[in-house]
């Protein structure tokens, strides 16, 4: 059984479409935007930068500030072996891997 308004017929019909899907409300995007410039001011100088925040305390920095950016869980498929690639596509992937090591 519905409840009955007391409040005028006006006050009751439906309202626009509303914010569109996965657009951030003003708010959400105002404290991003304000977050944002707290940040990028506190990375300018180097005493409060982000490093050097984390060479003085790493225990803070990767208990505090990377549990909130890194993913808990990774789930990882691989479709395809080295032996599916070409010669070239393995002597590129191989190049790749040894410029990341520093070799």
């Amino acid at each position: 059984m519905g409840r009955k308004s007391n409040l005028p017929k006006e006050y009751l019909e439906k309202g626009g479409p509303g914010r569109p899907k996965g657009v951030p409300n003003k708010v959400t995007r105002c404290m991003k935007a304000q977050t944002w410039k707290v940040f990028e001011a506190l990375d300018a100088d180097p005493k409060t930068s982000l490093e050097e925040i984390a060479k003085k305390n790493p225990i803070w920095f990767y208990t505090v500030f990377s549990s909130k950016i890194i993913p808990k869980d990774v789930n990882l498929r691989v479709i395809q072996t080295v032996d599916d690639l070409t010669d070239e596509e393995q002597a590129s992937l191989l190049a790749d891997l040894e410029l990341r090591l520093g070799k």
